[in-house]
């Protein structure tokens, strides 16, 4: 099959601009300047039949040229294709292999480390948007996707380019047990521009439950980057729509904890979360966001004697206690009883705030479901004190120990009493060391004179 052509004065394959004098595109100017133009001072034609080797041309055009052979040159590059989801074996796959035009653009191809983030967002724009609408369009609006950052992460950025795999493959960047991992390539560089605290934060998931779960232990249902933030509709905290805005914390960790936040939505913060108040605490503000250690690890938030120092960032918060009429001095009506001391100096054992009011179920204690109610009482305190009924004494009065005497009269009188007797020792032996210590000198004196 001959490709007509156009009579001109040098038809040859080696004439100065023979194949652009009859094929309109690619524009000259524009193939000048991609990465297979011709180089300085070469000949155009030359450029064309670096491609397109078997082209001969006559005066009646030429035969229509074989598909051109990219992995002649770009061998490494074919051979990362060789498993990639767009080149599916044996004719598997729900879709028909990519080619390398379908991606790169033959005539006006530009390398895609160019610096300029536009150009950088329109290239993936017309190369995996093609196809990809769907992602492409949730990429675009999302943070990454606005961003104007020479180094905001694209779509080869986190799937790879011509090694493009499954995310179900384990040898995939977006594969589960991988994608902590891709997200802190960008992440925790400095260069990229995040401030230390922001890759200390991104550090610390790797030291987190949901990190070592991941790492040591390979639990691919353990919580990743994309769980929290999404894949590629990632929105900035700050943005209504974000899974990781405030409002929207219970529902995106209930996605995996969901017993827990059925608890915390029937719960007084999750009431009043419902309502519309921000001021209420959701997940992170006692787990924290990339640090969630078990509670049972010394470290973290919520280990025993770590939880009074926990619920009372907020309870001892004096506009929280003006606003919303919290009782006050929590802190040291707690640190004042027992339990507190106890607690303390480091007794994992002794009751705590999570212990009495309970973790995600925390409710008013006039709520008959409540664990303070008080037809609850004796239930909640028994899970500690197993010995005869111990919580029957504990209902008289309240545990936290300066607003006991306003509860019950008993109390008071019990610890008038008792510091009566605190009083009256420490005045006697006040009193009776001196008088003893003089009568003790004045006879050793007259036993020293009867001496001599």
């Amino acid at each position: 099959m001959l490709v007509a052509g156009v009579a001109r004065a040098d038809p040859g394959p080696g004439g100065e601009g023979a194949c652009v004098d009859c094929h309109d595109r690619p524009d000259a100017a524009t193939f000048a300047r991609s990465v297979h133009g011709p180089r300085e001072g070469g000949s155009p034609t030359a450029a064309c039949q670096a491609c397109h080797e078997d082209v001969r041309a006559t005066e009646d055009g030429h035969d229509t040229p074989r598909p051109v052979n990219c992995g002649r040159c770009h061998a490494e590059a074919r051979e990362r294709t060789r498993d990639s989801v767009h080149r599916p074996k044996d004719g598997k796959g729900t879709a028909p292999p990519a080619r390398c035009v379908d991606c790169h653009s033959p005539h006006e191809m530009v390398r895609r480390e160019a610096r300029d983030p536009g150009t950088r967002t329109r290239y993936f724009e017309q190369t995996c948007g093609r196809c990809h609408e769907a992602a492409w369009h949730e990429y675009e609006a999302s943070f990454h996707g606005r961003s104007r950052n020479a180094h905001v992460a694209t779509c080869a950025d986190c799937h790879g380019s011509h090694d493009i795999r499954s995310a179900r493959d384990p040898s995939a960047r977006t594969y589960r047990l991988s994608q902590a991992e891709m997200c802190a390539s960008c992440h925790a560089d400095a260069e990229v521009g995040f401030t230390p605290a922001q890759i200390e934060k991104v550090r610390h998931y790797f030291q987190s439950a949901h990190g070592l779960a991941i790492e040591k232990s390979g639990l691919v249902v353990s919580a990743t980057c994309v769980d929290c933030h999404g894949a590629h509709h990632v929105e900035h905290v700050t943005v209504a729509g974000s899974p990781v805005y405030r409002s929207r914390i219970p529902e995106t960790c209930g996605r995996c904890h969901r017993k827990a936040r059925e608890q915390y939505l029937e719960s007084v913060h999750g009431r009043h979360l419902r309502e519309g108040n921000a001021d209420v605490p959701v997940c992170i503000d006692c787990h924290t966001s990339h640090q969630i250690q078990s509670p049972l690890v010394p470290g973290s938030t919520v280990y025993p004697t770590h939880v009074s120092e926990t619920c009372l960032k907020c309870h001892e918060n004096a506009r929280f206690i003006d606003q919303y009429s919290f009782p006050p001095l929590r802190k040291e009506t707690y640190l004042s009883s027992y339990h507190g001391a106890a607690s303390k100096l480091g007794d994992t054992q002794v009751a705590n705030c999570g212990s009495c009011h309970g973790s995600h179920e925390i409710r008013r204690s006039d709520d008959p479901l409540s664990m303070t109610h008080p037809s609850n009482i004796r239930k909640t305190c028994g899970q500690c004190h197993k010995t005869g009924d111990p919580s029957r004494p504990m209902a008289v009065g309240k545990i936290h120990v300066t607003v006991a005497k306003e509860s019950h009269w008993v109390t008071s009188l019990v610890r008038n009493v008792y510091l009566g007797i605190i009083f009256l020792a420490m005045g006697f032996f006040a009193f009776y060391i001196p008088t003893d210590l003089r009568r003790r000198l004045i006879d050793s004196r007259r036993f020293a004179k009867e001496r001599q």
